[in-house]
Formats: structure tokens, sequence, C-alpha cells
């Protein structure tokens, strides 16, 4: 693991309930109250997600200044 990079892609919670509402392949997800199930999940995993050795907080940012970000990290290791 000394070559990985890891980087959290980290979001508002509302837009990532916006963002997986469609998507049916979430059995996590596949419930009535789907951000209660999110913010559960979220809180669960945020600690696991902080060990990431980048954060990008993806609100108000496009999917190419995302993929941009992502891009400079990993040029960065």
């Amino acid at each position: 693991m000394k070559n990985a990079v890891s980087i959290w892609l980290d979001n508002n919670l509302k837009v990532l309930k916006k963002r997986v509402s469609w998507n049916k392949k979430r059995p996590l997800l596949d419930k009535e109250n789907n951000q209660k199930t999110i913010n559960k999940l979220y809180a669960e995993r945020k600690n696991i997600y902080k060990l990431a050795k980048y954060k990008v907080n993806c609100d108000n940012l496009s999917k190419e200044n995302i993929a941009k970000k992502i891009i400079y990290y990993y040029d960065k290791n």
C-alpha cells in the first residue's frame, strides 16, 4: 500500500441522496428513508474515510474539476 493514493471524495449528504436515488443497485439504500440511511452510513464510515491521504470537498465542483483534483493528487505522489 506504500504506492497507493487514497482520496476521499466528500460531498453534502443531501447531494449524495439525490445522486444515488436513481441507482437501484445499492441494496443498503433501497429503502424508503434513504436520507436517514445515508446519514447513518456516513457517520459509521467517516473515521475510515478520514484515513485517506487527500480529501476533495466535491460540493459545488463540476465533474471535470473533481477529476482535475484527483489527477493533481495522483501526480503529486
